[in-house]
């Protein structure tokens, strides 16, 4: 309570108060340091005295002070931000999370979460309990996996949980599946699966190992696991595949040291088979090994399957092996193990009728099948349940990989039937895209209405040929397989014409949220319905249902749960360094390559390094990315091999020729059909380039190198020309490439082409947010894309513009921008002004055409103009202007050209002005390939018509000229002789026409030398 007092110098408690100073000191707060807020301090005192918490008196100068023991006992219920940061090592981040999400109440003493406190009852509910301990200590302690050292696997932590559910030992092992997860010290991830300390420690204390029963008497696995049973002694099983994950009590272990089951003595080694016991054994009954051979049984499978039948060994031999190790040899009845046999027969010629084995469905799939799709996809999707194979039939069913499931052959033989007309689906187009619907659905599908149904085939046909009349996609035939498909939905569900059932009876058929039909159906036959509902109305002038009362699958929440996680701006930042380290990646590309071409596992390693370096510029799909980056030509570079790519890293100008080649070949993004440059910022053009060198250059040796009869090296189908990635099946942690190449990241990182999208989805919109800018990178951004987005302070914006974006522009105010920003001087009229007229002159001596007076001032006057532009701005507003147009957020009428202004200032003045030649027009790179085409038909009708030309015709064709030749030469400026790239024939082509351009020098202006 809070106790208002006039002072403590009258009280006679004062000896039992501590100023709140103290307090603070004694549950570990700092009050002297620079940034404590003592408001806050004294606030949160008041505020847990009034809820009686803690027992505060006030004096009238508003000094506090509380009980002298008050520490301990607060202490006693709360715990520090620091404390349970420390105890459960998460980030102050993390905290702050878990506090929100579970509405915890916080004890603010302070504005950092080190030093505020939480009650006791909330952090064991939500955040962290002493009294549980993790499964990954319980692994630690039990020594179930000596081999790991950092970190245990989750493998191994599964089994475990698995065994304490089979066995029933939840209550042994003090083992819950939590709600809510709790932290720990020494793992990274909140757990679900916790154990109480107390009975942990208490199991492992009055129970021992079987590895350390095998050791310590000397026994075999076999032998011991075998003989516990028959003696009434029960096996503790928390991980199968380990003799240090089995556990026996100590006190059955204190039997089991005094009991020895012997019938005789048999001797040393191979002497106990010449035994006398041994041999009458022999005659009368089966050893072990005997019936592990005639049931085809592995030692794993022979002690489940005989204690499965209730068969006990009817005599035990006892002898020592080697002098040391006591071992027994087990006799079974003839007659009960010949029943087992024919037990076996009996079941293995049942389940051969019944079932397919993994093994014999694979062998019944064509050469390219892989079961996967039928494990992972067809098996859910249809509510499949396996059998699980009897253990007497493990040996003598094909199995594959130890598989123990079985499947139902009629299950398989629905699928192989549904694979097949899938692929004939998928493989069979026609030029009459309804034709190609009616043969998939009444031939391949064999769909078919019955007669009740006449009116609703007429109109469902109806209703397709419109669809398919009306759709402009690229992939018809894709849509063309969903009406397919949907045609069987109308006839397997329907009973009597469609427009005799009501609105409620539709949505149960057709339109519930848990229905098998798939979404994209669901969707169609909703259209479908609501057009039945206007033709049907048109003609009777009655509704037949209540349009309004059908349900709208396009409502529903998604079939299946959507992975809309992002990496974070740190996590990316982390992935940009390491995938741009050309230290980690190179040599080892490499290595892999040679490895590959002299016929050895390719692990993908440099296709999956340029496959993640273009996501982190670019959002593709990742069909998209396998498919769209094209071979390059190396000629044009210093790149020769993979040995002198051991010894050298690529120039900035082999990188700038590369990207070039592939920027110019991609035209549109796949799925959308929206244009799109190909973008790689200037800090991975290097990695780039040397990435996709190797590639170009494992292709070229691959084909030149690999016999044609070397199956091992054929490369796979399905991937893309340089990228041998498979387009259908995106990279999975789980897959080799992912392995090795993340080997040295971060443990447990996992990539994801989908998370990655839209992690860079939100950096981009983030600084298109920062820079207050409308337009986007790629052809969409849905709402939910644009709902996520980081705050960014100027720091950060800059880093992340030169992260992703490309600094690719050139034109005459792009260069003073630059020469501004840097120099942070003022441009001078009369230096630009000469610098146009010494560039005009050498126009005269290369080009030999005449240049107008009048065209000179015009673009003097204009130039003047960028120039008092720009020196009008600040070195802040020129940072922003270059990193709007570096982003391509600045005004653009012209596709490649931005804008300095809002709107073109030439509007009022003409409709017709061109971005080509506008001095205020900031120029992308990939402008070039219209531009060089421009200037090379330039030069191909200059010499064609100049000299037939009349004297005014040749000046406007000067001019106009000689206007290409200034962008031309200003992209020179910046790109060098790539810029010749750009046109067929390149550099030489350009060389052969200039000599042939007219002389025309008796044209050239006064004044302009």
């Amino acid at each position: 309570m809070l106790i208002q007092i006039t002072d403590t110098q009258d009280l006679q408690i004062k000896e039992a108060l501590i100023s709140s100073e103290q307090f603070a000191e004694r549950i570990g707060l700092n009050p002297s340091a620079p940034f404590f807020s003592k408001y806050l301090y004294t606030q949160t005192l008041r505020h847990l005295a009034t809820a009686n918490i803690l027992d505060v008196w006030e004096t009238n100068d508003t000094k506090l002070f509380l009980n002298q023991h008050e520490d301990s006992a607060y202490l006693a219920k709360h715990m520090s931000g620091k404390q349970i940061m420390d105890n459960c090592n998460i980030s102050p981040q993390t905290l702050r999370k878990l506090c929100k999400t579970h509405n915890i109440p916080l004890h603010k003493f302070n504005t950092i979460y080190k030093d505020i406190f939480i009650p006791l009852e909330f952090i064991e509910k939500y955040i962290t309990d002493d009294k549980y301990i993790t499964g990954y200590d319980l692994l630690r302690i039990s020594s179930i996996d000596k081999k790991s050292k950092k970190n245990f696997p989750r493998r191994a932590l599964l089994s475990v949980i698995n065994n304490i559910q089979k066995h029933n030992l939840n209550s042994l092992l003090g083992y819950k599946e939590l709600t809510i997860p709790l932290y720990f010290k020494n793992t990274p991830q909140p757990q679900h699966h916790v154990f109480l300390r107390e009975k942990v420690i208490n199991f492992f204390e009055q129970h021992v190992s079987i590895n350390k029963v095998l050791n310590e008497l000397s026994m075999r696995r076999s032998n011991l696991v075998t003989l516990l049973p028959n003696i009434n002694i029960e096996i503790y099983t928390l991980h199968g595949s380990s003799h240090d994950g089995k556990f026996i009590s100590k006190n059955d272990y204190q039997y089991l040291q005094t009991y020895r089951k012997g019938i005789t003595s048999g001797g040393n080694g191979s002497y106990a088979q010449r035994n006398d016991k041994y041999i009458e054994y022999r005659e009368k009954y089966y050893t072990k090994k005997q019936v592990m051979d005639y049931l085809s049984l592995s030692g794993d499978y022979i002690n489940i399957v005989l204690d499965s039948y209730d068969i006990k060994p009817v005599e035990i031999l006892e002898y020592k092996f080697n002098t040391d190790k006591i071992s027994f040899i087990y006799f079974f009845s003839k007659d009960e193990i010949h029943n087992l046999i024919e037990k076996q027969t009996l079941l293995k010629r049942q389940y051969k009728q019944e079932y397919y084995t993994i093994q014999e469905i694979k062998l019944l799939m064509d050469k390219d099948g892989s079961t996967t799709n039928f494990l992972y996809s067809y098996i859910p999707r249809n509510n499949i349940q396996p059998t699980e194979c009897p253990s007497l039939l493990m040996g003598v069913l094909k199995r594959y990989n130890g598989s123990k499931n079985l499947f139902r052959k009629e299950d398989v033989h629905q699928y192989l039937l549904d694979r097949k007309n899938c692929k004939n689906l998928i493989s069979i187009e026609m030029d009459d895209p309804f034709k190609e619907f009616i043969y998939k659905t009444e031939t391949l599908l064999q769909i078919s209405f019955s007669k009740k149904l006449i009116r609703t085939k007429d109109l469902w046909l109806q209703y397709v040929r419109k669809q398919l009349h009306a759709t402009r996609s690229s992939n018809i035939s894709i849509y063309i397989n969903q009406l397919s498909k949907t045609s069987f939905h109308l006839t397997d569900l329907l009973t009597k014409e469609i427009y005799s059932y009501s609105a409620s009876s539709l949505n149960k058929l057709f339109f519930e949220e848990n229905s098998n039909i798939p979404r994209t159906y669901q969707r169609i036959l909703y259209h479908f319905c609501r057009e039945v509902y206007a033709s049907i109305y048109e003609v009777t002038q009655k509704p037949p249902y209540t349009l309004d009362k059908l349900t709208n699958p396009n409502h529903f929440l998604n079939q299946r749960d959507v992975d809309l996680s992002r990496y974070t701006y740190e996590e990316y930042k982390d992935l940009y360094r390491f995938v741009n380290d050309l230290s980690i990646h190179k040599l080892t590309a490499i290595q892999n390559v040679e490895s590959f071409l002299k016929g050895n596992k390719y692990c993908n390693y440099d296709s999956y390094w340029l496959y993640i370096l273009i996501q982190l510029t670019n959002n593709w799909r990742h069909a998209t990315v396998i498919t769209q980056i094209p071979e390059v030509d190396l000629s044009n570079t210093s790149i020769t091999d993979l040995d002198w790519l051991k010894q050298n890293n690529p120039s900035i100008d082999d990188a700038n020729s590369i990207i070039f080649q592939v920027g110019r070949y991609v035209k549109k993004i796949h799925k959308t059909g929206a244009y799109s440059i190909f973008r790689i910022a200037d800090p991975l053009k290097i990695a780039f380039a040397t990435a996709i060198s190797i590639c170009q250059l494992r292709a070229n040796a691959y084909h030149i190198v690999t016999p044609s009869s070397n199956q091992k090296n054929t490369v796979p189908k399905d991937v893309g020309a340089l990228i041998w990635l498979k387009t259908r099946h995106i990279v999975q942690p789980r897959h080799t490439a992912h392995k090795v190449f993340f080997k040295h990241f971060k443990h447990e990182f996992k990539f994801s082409n989908r998370k990655m999208n839209r992690t860079l989805t939100t950096l981009i919109w983030s600084v298109l947010r920062s820079l207050n800018a409308a337009r986007v990178s790629r052809s969409h951004f849905n709402e939910n894309s644009t709902m996520h987005y980081i705050k960014l302070d100027e720091k950060q914006l800059t880093h992340l513009i030169e992260q992703i974006f490309e600094r690719n522009s050139f034109g005459y105010i792009t260069q003073l921008l630059t020469n501004k920003l840097f120099d942070g001087l003022n441009i001078e009229k009369n230096v630009e002004t000469q610098k146009m007229l010494e560039l005009t002159k050498r126009f005269g001596d290369v080009q030999k055409i005449e240049v107008s007076s009048g065209l000179i001032d015009r673009l003097a006057t204009e130039q003047w103009e960028v120039i008092d532009l720009i020196n009008s701005l600040k070195k802040e507003e020129i940072q922003h202007l270059l990193s709007q147009a570096t982003a391509n957020t600045l005004y653009s009428k012209q596709e490649y050209y931005q804008c300095v202004f809002s709107r073109c200032k030439y509007d009022d003045i003409t409709s017709n002005r061109d971005c080509t030649c506008c001095p205020f027009s900031i120029v992308n790179v990939y402008a070039l390939s219209n531009l060089m085409d421009t200037y090379l038909k330039g030069i191909h009708h200059i010499i064609s018509h100049f000299n037939s030309a009349k004297e005014g015709e040749k000046k406007k064709m000067a001019n106009h000229f000689y206007l290409l030749w200034l962008q031309v030469q200003s992209a020179k400026l910046q790109f060098g002789d790539l810029i010749y790239d750009f046109v067929e024939g390149g550099k030489e082509k350009f060389s052969l026409l200039s000599q042939q351009l007219p002389k025309t020098k008796e044209y050239l202006t006064d004044g302009v030398y």
